[in-house]
């Protein structure tokens, strides 16, 4: 059995019933997107630098707490906003139009399965 037909058949275990096939398509969907995506997507900044001229969303020290914020790295002279030494970590700005078919698509889900069809 591959990976895909054990994750749809624990589904179905799970939820007592057959899935149709639009909905093992949407789980499949759902499986090979957070496999493009980490779970913790945050970049250390002092181990690893984004790609030259990109907006990423950063965590910086400020005076109190950790603060996030958007910014942009050279590498000839560093981080467009911040102090170099203040960024700890940054990461690339998500792709909303993915996540908000993700999301409309789990509430899909969430309905279908509420409505026990």
């Amino acid at each position: 059995m591959t990976r895909e037909e054990e994750i749809i058949a624990d589904y179905e275990a799970a939820l007592n019933c057959k899935l149709s096939n639009d909905d093992k398509e949407f789980i499949l969907n759902v499986l090979q997107w957070a496999d493009l995506h980490p779970k913790n997507p945050w970049r250390d900044a002092k181990k690893e630098k984004p790609d030259e001229g990109v907006v990423v969303n950063v965590a910086f020290r400020g005076i109190d707490k950790i603060r996030y914020g958007c910014d942009v790295y050279h590498e000839d002279f560093g981080w467009e906003g911040y102090d170099e030494d203040a960024i700890v970590a940054w990461m690339p700005i998500p792709e909303l139009s993915i996540e908000e078919k993700l999301i409309n698509g789990l509430r899909e889900l969430k309905e279908h399965f509420k409505k026990g069809e």
